[in-house]
């Protein structure tokens, strides 16, 4: 859902989900996109019309560029909207959502403040600049939901991870093509995984020892979703830049609260044992937060008895739905507002108001109007912003008007190096100033040199671990026309061991690493930044050789094409391990080169066939996770024939040493049946 600056919601109705056990038709057009208003103001909504009809599986929507930004799978539109009609659509991609099953595809759609839209499940970003619009790679994100906080850093999480999210600004760290970066994004930022429902639970694994407590209850998350960074100010102050995180499958919505920390982010639950909102109604399915023109929290509740998609049910979870009739519970969706006691404020008139007004709005008390605020300024492309806009990226004492401020400028192409660098340098928060010197970059030339490095000399002086990783990441434009090695060498002394300051300065000294590398070499002990000079020579050589890492790369999942497995891959396996197989933090280990892929055959497939968990070691890296990855053995669906497909593609497409699997061997392999209770143990299959 999206709230449009009339205070109405648009939905995304995804009517064709699983309406019965057996999955019957999904992909009949039968889903739309509706409006909702609130006619006489008392904060429900009292009338529906449709904007669209007949989408099979819409599944995500922005209000954008005066129009409408919106996911029906394969493709990403946008129509504009006239008198609540829309116009002639255009396509901004026909991959959105490629492939995959319903519950494994990009979804999100969130406007940031950095002017681009994400998407989690996603390793793209959008934007349109001059009625053109952008498609640029990004990090891979989760997989339900997406959020950001007030610096413009995201939030996410996966199924068995309540909270994850990003240390730095949108692809800070991906502005070297020669490099891969590990960490700064995909963090964990909440470890506690537990949940507290009010009654037992029917999840997908209840089976597997351990997954439900001695009362029949869930005892961590498995579904996890919706993620939100409450910035409405309705709520008490204790409430705000809380995380809140849905859990449809036990009937409730955690509460998270993060710890001071100026760089490395971490919450914890805000009361152990307790839920922020928990439900003994068995069809409440809460998915989605969003915040509303009023400041209070919306919430999407699907209401409905099945959410495990056909795809991944489990004989088991078939079963328990059946016997206790959960199949009847649908068609009841609905959105819910969640306000504080306190009376919630009117939103402001934001279609009446003039340019100085949307202006002023970029300090409002509620984020979602500063964000509308200044995604209307861009849009309204009005030259008398300008200034004003300009006087509040000056003022230190709005930080998060200030970080507005910018990037409206930013989209008005409105800025200028000498703003920035006076922004940069008088800036008493140091994200501010982070971000001025991130949209310095652009300027980096000879003609800004000299009051580029007496601004990154002032930061530094301030030894403050924010700023610093700053100038890791921003100084190195100039290195060619300035003398910035000395001050990233100092910098560096701060942080000799710290993996996140060197990988922000491989990001940053893109063109730079042979020529930093010498000078680190000639100042440096033999012993000092033993991995930043490893990167820097592995860098530099991948530069010479003109060989661009695997981020920058389009997904290789299309290199066996005639394989029949590619399309069950796609299904069963690309949402957790990547369309190329590349793995995601958290989430799933890495295919490609993988020895549990090149290796014994049977291993692999029954891996396939009875899943795994727990910690295991890929090309000499631990990955440990906090869900099993569950097995195929017991899916109707899938005949020994398909999974014999499926793993002659990943063999093929991700190990060097080709194999051909038989519909035979797995059922072979089958009727050697499952050692054990649940899942595989990765311990018991290391050496194997």
């Amino acid at each position: 859902m999206a709230f449009d600056t009339r205070g109405r919601i648009w939905v995304a109705e995804m009517r064709g989900y699983m309406t019965d056990l057996d999955n019957s038709g999904e992909q009949l057009p039968s889903g739309r996109i509706s409006i909702l208003s609130d006619d006489n103001g008392d904060g429900r909504m009292d009338r529906r019309q449709t904007f669209l009809d007949s989408l099979v599986l819409p599944r995500a929507l922005a209000l954008v560029y005066g129009g409408l930004l919106y996911a029906e799978p394969p493709c990403l539109w946008f129509v504009p909207i006239d008198n609540d009609r829309p116009g002639a659509r255009t396509l901004v991609d026909s991959a959105y959502a490629t492939g995959g099953n319903v519950e494994h595809q990009a979804n999100g759609l969130l406007p940031a403040l950095d002017n681009w839209i994400y998407s989690a499940n996603s390793a793209l970003r959008y934007r349109r600049q001059n009625g053109r619009w952008l498609r640029q790679k990004t990090h891979f994100r989760g997989q339900w939901g997406i959020a950001q906080d007030a610096c413009g850093r995201l939030l996410y999480n996966d199924n068995s991870n309540q909270l994850q999210g990003d240390w730095l600004p949108p692809n800070a760290l991906l502005r070297n093509r020669f490099f891969e970066p590990s960490t700064g994004f995909a963090q964990q930022i909440c470890t506690d995984q537990r949940v507290w429902p009010l009654q037992r639970s029917l999840v997908n694994r209840g089976y597997e020892p351990g997954v439900l407590d001695s009362a029949g209850r869930l005892q961590r998350v498995t579904s996890a979703c919706g993620p939100l960074l409450y910035r409405g100010g309705q709520f008490p102050a204790a409430y705000q830049g809380n995380a809140f995180v849905c859990a449809p499958e036990v009937n409730l919505v955690k509460r998270n609260i993060f710890q001071a920390a100026p760089l490395r982010r971490a919450a914890q639950q805000a009361r152990p044992g307790r839920e922020f909102l928990a439900a003994t109604d068995p069809g409440f399915r809460p998915i989605n937060l969003n915040e509303g023109p009023d400041g209070c929290l919306y919430l999407v509740d699907m209401h409905r008895g099945i959410i495990q998609h056909k795809t991944y049910l489990t004989a088991y979870l078939r079963e328990q739905l059946l016997g206790q009739r959960f199949d009847t519970i649908r068609g009841q969706g609905r959105i819910l507002r969640l306000r504080h006691k306190s009376p919630a404020s009117p939103p402001p008139d934001l279609d009446q108001a003039d340019t100085r007004q949307w202006v002023e709005w970029l300090a409002h008390r509620n984020a979602w109007v500063r964000d509308q605020a200044r995604r209307r300024l861009i849009e309204r492309a009005d030259p008398s912003a300008l200034p004003l806009l300009r006087q509040r990226a000056q003022d230190a004492t709005r930080p998060e008007t200030q970080l507005q401020a910018l990037w409206a400028l930013e989209g008005l192409e409105g800025l200028s190096a000498p703003l920035l660098i006076q922004v940069a340098g008088s800036a008493r928060e140091p994200w501010v100033a982070l971000q001025a010197l991130q949209l310095l970059e652009r300027f980096a030339g000879p003609e800004t040199a000299a009051a580029a490095a007496l601004v990154f000399e002032t930061i530094s002086l301030r030894q403050d671990s924010v700023l610093d990783l700053a100038l890791c990441l921003y100084a190195g434009p100039w290195a060619s026309v300035a003398p910035v090695f000395g001050l990233l060498e100092n910098v560096l002394r701060r942080y000799p061991v710290d993996t996140l300051f060197h990988e922000a300065l491989l990001s940053g000294l893109s063109g730079q690493e042979a020529p930093f590398l010498r000078h680190l070499q000639q100042q440096s002990r033999a012993g000092e930044f033993v991995f930043l000079k490893k990167m820097l020579a592995q860098t530099a050589a991948a530069r010479q050789a003109n060989q661009p890492v695997a981020w920058t790369r389009e997904p290789r999942a299309g290199r066996d094409q005639l394989s029949a497995g590619l399309a069950l891959y796609q299904i069963y396996c690309g949402a957790c391990h990547g369309p190329g197989g590349q793995g995601a933090p958290n989430l799933a280990p890495p295919l490609d080169d993988s020895e549990w892929v090149g290796g014994r055959p049977e291993r692999l497939a029954r891996i396939a066939l009875y899943g795994l968990q727990g910690a295991l070691t890929v090309q000499g890296r631990r990955y440990s996770f906090n869900g099993a990855m569950p097995g195929l053995a017991d899916n109707p669906d899938l005949t020994d024939a398909d999974l014999a497909a499926l793993l002659t593609y990943v063999r093929n497409a991700f190990s060097r040493s080709p194999l051909h699997f038989t519909a035979e061997q797995i059922g072979g392999w089958r009727k050697k049946g499952k050692p054990g209770e649940g899942a595989l143990r990765a311990e018991e299959w290391e050496e194997n």
